[in-house]
Order: C-alpha cells, then sequence, then structure tokens
C-alpha cells in the first residue's frame, strides 16, 4: 500500500493512506499526501464523527467499534481533503471488513493471503 501511494503521490496526486496497525500515533493510520494529519485537525475530525455517531446511535446499533470508527474517520479526513486517490488496507478481511463500505473500488490489489484472525474468520480458505 505504501509503495502505490507512494508511486501515485510523485506522479502529483493527493493522496490518502489507510493502513494499521499503527505503532506510537494513531494518526500514523491515515496520510494525506504522505503526512499524518495534525492533532488539531485531526481532533477536530474526530470530534466531528463522534458527535454524529453518537446523535445517530440506537439502543439496538450503538455508535462504530475502534476499527470502523477509525476506519470512517479516516474517511472523512480524506473527504475533507479532497484526495484525489485514496489506498486502503483491509483490517481483518472477509466479509465484514470496515473497508467493504466502499461499494465500488476502482482497484483492489491482493498480496499473499494468510491465516490472520482466524477466530473470527475461520481457519480455511475457500
Amino acid at each position: 500500500c505504501a509503495m502505490v501511494e507512494s508511486i501515485l503521490r510523485h506522479c502529483g496526486y493527493c493522496t490518502g493512506l489507510y493502513t494499521s496497525p499503527h505503532l506510537v500515533d494513531v494518526r500514523e493510520r491515515m496520510r494525506i499526501s504522505g503526512q499524518m494529519a495534525s492533532k488539531k485537525v485531526f481532533e477536530e475530525q474526530f470530534w466531528w464523527c463522534y458527535d454524529r455517531f453518537k446523535d445517530l446511535a440506537t439502543p439496538e446499533v450503538g455508535v462504530p467499534g475502534y476499527f470502523r470508527f477509525i476506519t470512517l474517520l479516516a474517511l472523512k479526513l480524506f473527504q475533507t481533503h479532497n484526495t484525489d486517490v485514496v489506498i486502503l488496507e483491509v483490517g481483518v478481511g472477509g466479509r465484514l471488513d470496515a473497508t467493504n463500505v466502499i461499494p465500488e473500488p476502482v482497484a483492489c490489489g491482493i498480496t499473499s493471503l494468510g491465516l490472520d484472525h482466524m477466530e473470527m474468520l475461520g481457519d480455511t480458505l475457500p
């Protein structure tokens, strides 16, 4: 993902890159044209998202969990910065992955498949 983002950025595109996990700062997961969002911008977008999710939450459907929330926050950051292209690394994978919120991706890249997250997805590949 980082290599594709770098190529597109060096070709002049305003890029958004979403990866996981982060090592020190959650903002590492979401980069705009190679840079983490400032703490100020991150906080503004965090609270914008949180307030809307909280307002829409019901007893049946609460606020999104951590990975879903962070994924949606990243997409909001990318939208706010008018990115030309966004590269999303999937999380747990499978049909319930938070990145599946993108209904029709322009392109998908698949690297080697492994049996990660077997406790959630099972221990076989179809």
